[in-house]
């Protein structure tokens, strides 16, 4: 999130970044599951990114090299407003119930 804390300062407006985390691991379940054991309860992370009508639905991590040198890695749909509209529903919605970054990148629930 620390690299994305800058474009969120710079965009306020525009961006914001929210972290999903699982309901089914809280609890007894976070603090006994080892590190890599807790991601078979659930982990889930969209790497989706919308601007105006277009879609980038990609597996890769969002930096220069995977847009420049491993572009097998994504998927651009371009000018396609209503898959557009979804996604942006989609993460809308998601983001509702996920943890927030504050301007101090701090993590909180949505209020």
């Amino acid at each position: 999130a620390s690299l994305l804390a800058n474009l969120a300062r710079v965009s306020r407006d525009r961006c914001r970044i929210a972290m999903y985390h699982t309901p089914h691991l809280r609890g007894i379940y976070k603090r006994l599951m080892p590190a890599r054991w807790n991601e078979t309860i659930g982990l889930q992370h969209c790497k989706i990114y919308i601007f105006d009508d277009s879609v980038i639905i990609s597996g890769a991590n969002l930096s220069n090299d995977y847009f420049t040198n491993r572009q097998d890695r994504y998927v651009l749909i371009d000018k396609c407003e209503k898959l557009a509209d979804f996604y942006e529903n989609f993460v809308n919605r998601l983001s509702k119930i996920s943890l927030q970054m504050d301007e101090s990148e701090k993590f909180a629930k949505s209020p």
